[in-house]
């Protein structure tokens, strides 16, 4: 018994030594995705398909500000600033504009809210060593326990902890998304002029939220969630106008600490729609129109979680 204890104390230290190093990975991520300047290239591969995007990278005293630019397929082009998010749609002639929903939300950046959590659903490693955008890199290894969420597989540049390549994995080790820096210079004076989008705001037609997003306390919404998969937690909620449309949108937003599920409620238009369960890439989407009702659930997880938490949709008593 006493040699099964001194096994036991020594595992548990060695899970908590792992952890702590994975955690200090992370907080080097998303410390250098808030201090770094810098201008590159990198490849989004979603399924089947490629696309290569330009990014620039600028911390200003107010807060950082990125381009993105596609360069193949159709020109596309987003520009973020402390408050903002313009997204540039010339072919159409159009644009959208809303509030950026925080200052994490910009590429690279990987938030971890509390490391705790994720060990009661997911393996945490740092695990070997490669070469990104010749730059000397470490992965760090969130793999699931379950088939409910995706695992990360994360490069962090050596020298200065920047996240140079994400690769989100199935239950058995697949990847099902990726984005990967092949060109990347870090460090260099980037003038403002970089930042200023190749169509001019003035020719497009923009649109954006009829108003702010207003967030609500959990407890007053008009809708619940019966039975959560197992990690899952609403973190927020939200009624948005959004742009083009007529009505408000309620959001549930919910998440495991990694992965994050949007729903979106609004009342459906048209006659009864069967459910729908699709997968494009890591994005999963559920629908179906519930008691006059359309729910969309979204987000990067396996099509389970979005269907069970779909289903999962109740009305409040008293609101019905």
């Amino acid at each position: 018994m006493r040699y099964f204890l001194l096994f036991v104390a020594l595992t548990w230290q060695l899970i908590a030594f792992a952890d702590a190093d994975v955690k200090s990975w992370l907080m080097r991520m998303n410390e250098a995705a808030n201090s770094l300047d810098y201008d590159g290239i990198y490849v989004h591969v979603n399924d089947n398909h490629i696309d290569s995007l330009r990014i620039v990278h600028k911390i200003k005293p107010e807060g950082v500000y990125e381009r993105l630019y596609a360069l193949n397929g159709i020109p596309r082009e987003v520009i973020r600033d402390p408050q903002r998010v313009w997204c540039f749609i010339p072919d159409k002639s159009m644009g959208v504009l809303g509030a950026r929903p925080g200052k994490d939300s910009g590429f690279p950046g990987f938030m971890v809210s509390k490391i705790e959590q994720l060990t009661d659903h997911y393996n945490l490693s740092v695990d070997g060593h490669d070469r990104i955008a010749d730059r000397d890199a470490t992965r760090i290894r969130i793999l699931p326990q379950d088939a409910l969420r995706y695992g990360y597989d994360l490069w962090a540049d050596n020298e200065t902890g920047l996240l140079l390549k994400t690769q989100l994995v199935d239950n058995s080790g697949v990847p099902v998304e990726q984005y990967l820096f092949v060109l990347l210079n870090i460090g260099s004076s980037i003038p403002d002029s970089a930042l200023e989008p190749m169509t001019p705001k003035s020719e497009l037609v923009w649109h954006q939220d009829k108003q702010p997003p207003r967030t609500t306390a959990i407890k007053e919404s008009t809708w619940d969630i019966a039975k959560l998969p197992a990690g899952y937690r609403i973190i927020k909620m939200v009624h948005r106008w959004m742009p083009m449309e007529d009505n408000a949108v309620e959001q549930i937003v919910l998440s495991d600490g990694l992965g994050a599920v949007s729903v979106f409620i609004e009342p459906a238009s048209g006659g009864d729609m069967s459910p729908s369960l699709d997968r494009m890439g890591a994005v999963s989407a559920f629908s179906q129109n519930r008691d006059g009702w359309q729910v969309t659930v979204i987000g990067e997880v396996p099509p389970e979680t979005v269907k069970l938490i779909g289903e999962g949709l109740v009305r409040r008593q008293g609101n019905e």
